[in-house]
């Protein structure tokens, strides 16, 4: 199994169910059997009320609230744009490598506009059991505006009204938008690939709290 799952971009099919006895049927004639409707694996997820947990320190297992660091304070994070002005005075991605001293604070890379963000504090993801995690709220510096913001998501809604002035709406998926530079790799990559490696981590472990506990159980 993949950790964590996500549907966020796929086109998904809901079906009622109920659970008896840990068995699953078809909530409105339990007579239908599942597999009749559902070809191959399909990954879902039942979203049920806690108190249907068999003890109550299941139910805090699955809701216990937590925070783990994403990136330390310092990080440069950089948020991509789409600017509908081809004729800014930006320089090409090209003659900037590395996101080091060199780099100019926004610069251009085929259609997309990559603007530095600078983490004034610690960015921190807040989980609870395993709902999708949380940014929490982190001042921020955006040197190509000269201003501090703070979030993320304020980042890009900043960004998004000096660069991208065609669009109607300024906010955006930031785990999507924003990038951090892979040294050994050479290449900008979504922060969504580090927020999903560390949820399969924080996933497994969850696992092992179960299997301990159903074993001593």
């Amino acid at each position: 199994m993949d950790y964590p799952l996500t549907m966020k971009e796929m086109k998904t099919a809901r079906i009622p169910i109920r659970i008896k006895d840990g068995k699953l049927s078809f909530l409105y004639d339990e007579t239908i059997d599942l597999s009749k409707l559902i070809v191959g694996e399909p990954i879902a997820e039942i979203i049920i009320p806690a108190s249907s947990l068999k003890s109550p320190k299941l139910e805090r297992i699955f809701n216990q609230e937590f925070s783990v660091e994403f990136f330390p304070q310092g990080t440069k994070l950089f948020c991509n744009l789409i600017s509908a002005n081809t004729k800014l005075s930006i320089k090409d991605e090209r003659e900037f490598l590395h996101p080091d001293s060199r780099i100019n604070s926004i610069f251009r890379h085929g259609v997309f506009l990559f603007a530095e963000v600078l983490l004034l504090e610690d960015l921190r993801l807040i989980y609870r059991g395993t709902k999708e995690p949380q940014l929490k709220s982190c001042i921020c510096y955006i040197p190509a505006l000269s201003v501090e913001a703070k979030s993320l998501n304020h980042a890009y809604t900043l960004l998004s009204q000096n660069f991208q002035k065609h669009r109607a709406a300024h906010t955006g998926n930031v785990y999507e938008h924003f990038h951090f530079y892979n040294y050994d790799k050479n290449l900008f990559v979504k922060i969504d690939i580090l927020r999903m490696i560390k949820s399969g981590e924080l996933n497994k472990q969850l696992v092992e709290v179960l299997e301990s506990h159903l074993k001593n159980d």
